[in-house]
């Protein structure tokens, strides 16, 4: 129905923004060969999603990386498949005033791929 675009996804970042739907993540995540990536901040309604998406994986024995977010754990960021970083950020900040979008996709193996 929509040109089988979920199949074309290769790489989903979410910064901040998980507020729900947590099964449709958990089945892209656990059926596709894309790279996943969640920056969160760590209190409030999108570290709950956040945690209980990570308890999802885990039931499907699902390895991912957990890191906080500093430049020093970039490395980790750009070889995980799939990625959780916790930022000392709230949500305003992480969306505004921090450099997560610059970092984040940097580290994009799709983005350096395709230029």
């Amino acid at each position: 129905a929509n040109g089988d675009l979920e199949k074309k996804i290769r790489e989903v970042m979410l910064f901040d923004a998980l507020f729900g739907n947590l099964r449709y993540f958990d089945e892209w995540i656990a059926s596709r060969k894309g790279r996943f990536i969640a920056l969160y901040s760590g209190e409030g309604e999108t570290a709950a999603y956040t945690s209980e998406l990570m308890t999802m994986l885990r039931s499907d024995r699902l390895a991912f990386v957990l890191v906080d977010d500093d430049p020093k754990a970039d490395r980790k960021m750009g070889r995980g498949k799939r990625v959780f970083v916790r930022s000392g950020f709230d949500h305003y900040g992480i969306l505004f005033l921090a450099k997560e979008f610059e970092r984040v996709l940097s580290k994009s193996p799709v983005l350096r791929h395709n230029g």
